[in-house]
C-alpha cells in the first residue's frame, strides 16, 4: 500500500499582538525564535506559518526536539469589531 502524499498538518498555538508602531506582532510561545512582525495581519499569519516551518524542518535536520501534540487545543482570539450604534 502506498502511502498518502500530502503533508502531516501540526497544531501550533500562536499569540498576537498589535505594536505601537502598528505592526502586527505574531509569536509561538512553544517554538523559541519563532516570531514576526507584519504590516497586516494576513501577512503575519502568512509569515509566521513560514518561520514555523522552517523552524521544525531545521530541528528535524539537526535531530532537536520539537514541539508535537495529539489532540487540538481551544485557541482564544480576541476580533475587533467596529460597532455603529444610531
Amino acid at each position: 500500500m502506498e502511502r498518502d502524499k500530502r503533508p502531516d498538518i501540526h497544531l501550533f498555538p500562536i499569540e498576537i499582538t498589535t505594536q505601537e508602531d502598528g505592526l502586527y506582532r505574531v509569536f509561538c510561545p512553544e517554538m523559541q525564535g519563532c516570531w514576526v512582525d507584519s504590516p497586516t495581519l494576513e501577512e503575519a499569519l502568512r509569515d509566521i506559518q513560514e518561520v514555523i516551518k522552517l523552524s521544525v524542518r531545521s530541528r528535524v535536520k539537526h535531530q532537536e526536539p520539537w514541539p508535537q501534540r495529539e489532540t487540538t487545543l481551544p485557541i482564544r482570539v480576541d476580533l475587533p469589531v467596529e460597532i455603529e450604534m444610531n
